[in-house]
């Protein structure tokens, strides 16, 4: 059974596609449950972050895929260590008999 090293671009594609999915969701979640509108209104959060209206933080999400093809780069550059020859865990992991 040989293994093939992933491909460029399957690797940014897979990057950016998971990045931007995660980032979504998470911020979502994250913006619901701690209620960021009011926390960044009223804390002292609000001399450092931009509100939620600005069109920026607005723009985050559409941004994310280009942020997850910049870390698809840095995973290809490293794809050695990460994809190499080594065997997946579990196939390291000994099962008992």
């Amino acid at each position: 059974m040989s293994q093939t090293r992933p491909a460029l671009l399957e690797i940014l594609l897979k990057t950016a596609v998971t990045h931007s999915v995660t980032y979504v969701v998470m911020g979502l979640l994250a913006s619901s449950i701690l209620d960021y509108t009011r926390f960044f209104a009223e804390t002292s959060l609000s001399l450092m972050m931009r509100p939620t209206s600005d069109p920026w933080v607005m723009a985050g999400p559409l941004l994310q895929p280009v942020r997850g093809l910049l870390f698809g780069v840095v995973f290809h550059v490293l794809r050695e260590p990460l994809f190499g020859k080594t065997a997946p865990l579990a196939a390291r992991v000994p099962h008992p008999s």
